[in-house]
């Protein structure tokens, strides 16, 4: 689920590297759950750590797909 995730995030990067991600943060208050997995992405972070990234989208559009 969503929070899963931002937790998580929060853990890896901080609570003001996870709030550097605005757009993240954009899409998951609007609930455009794709949206945000392309910012995570798109990322710097993505690029150093892509298979704990990954496991994380996954999480994420798995939210999605039950809603």
């Amino acid at each position: 689920n969503a929070q899963e995730v931002i937790i998580e995030m929060i853990f890896q990067l901080g609570i003001e590297g996870m709030l550097n991600f605005k757009k993240f943060n954009f899409f998951i208050n609007n609930k455009l759950f794709y949206l945000a997995a392309l910012e995570m992405m798109k990322s710097k972070w993505y690029q150093q750590t892509p298979n704990r990234v990954n496991k994380l989208i996954i999480v994420l559009l798995q939210h999605n797909v039950r809603r």
